[in-house]
């Protein structure tokens, strides 16, 4: 069989019980199919389908199996993503010093946990579905420090600047 293949376009959707509240979400997949194999990131989630199921984009499915045959017999499992680059951060539309929400991007593993730094203590933020972690009250509104941790236990600390709405930070560093 032909080694997986991976591109932008290959995204998948996953059910509520294995989307566990976007825990999942940004992690790769492998799926393998009866014409192929597919590396995708999981993007969100897929309300009508059951455990173990995937909702592909169309040049993913394409790739495992005929467009032509809609469902069909899968195995998947989570693999680490190749990217290029830093992990990266970004603040949601509407985030302040009062109100913060952040989204970690670009993340070769899936993101277990992100906390911020209050004084000499980490305040972890609270993840929502749409895979946002949100610090309420905010943070700042001075640069602040966060700490990101991976489904391995692996961790990255970061110094962001104050929060600003729909700011994009590229990170310096990237999990192994």
């Amino acid at each position: 069989m032909p080694a997986p293949r991976m591109a932008g376009p290959f995204h998948g959707l996953t059910n509520a019980l294995q989307y566990n509240d976007s825990a999942v979400c940004g992690a790769c997949v492998e799926v393998q199919g009866a014409q192929g194999t597919v590396v995708v990131r999981v993007v969100d989630l897929c309300p009508g389908c059951d455990t173990g199921q995937l909702d592909l984009s169309r040049q993913a499915f394409a790739v495992i199996d005929a467009l032509s045959r809609g469902r069909v017999a899968i195995r998947w499992r989570v693999v680490s993503c190749k990217v290029t680059g830093n992990v990266s951060f970004h603040f949601k539309d509407g985030s302040s010093r009062w109100w913060t929400a952040l989204q970690v991007r670009n993340h070769v593993l899936p993101v277990a946990r992100l906390e911020w730094k209050d004084g000499a203590s980490w305040v972890e933020m609270v993840r929502r579905d749409y895979n946002y972690f949100i610090a309420s009250p905010g943070v700042g509104p001075d640069p602040f420090t966060v700490r990101v941790t991976a489904v391995d236990g692996q961790q990255i600390e970061e110094l962001l600047p104050a929060p600003q709405s729909d700011l994009l930070v590229e990170g310096s560093g990237q999990f192994h």
